[in-house]
């Protein structure tokens, strides 16, 4: 270990809070696209025509 580790959760909420950027700027929302086709699979097997994946929003 080098001695550098992740942000928590915690971390990015007070950062957030203290210098006022969003949270979207601080977490990244996406999926890969193996995540996307396996939870598209999974809502398909569910077969509830409402429920979907939304498109990622712009940057």
């Amino acid at each position: 270990m080098n001695g550098v580790s992740q942000f928590t959760m915690k971390d990015l909420v007070i950062i957030h809070r203290v210098l006022g950027l969003r949270l979207e700027a601080l977490i990244p929302t996406y999926l890969q696209p193996e995540t996307r086709e396996k939870v598209g699979e999974s809502i398909k097997k569910l077969n509830k025509p409402k429920l979907r994946l939304r498109k990622a929003e712009p940057a």
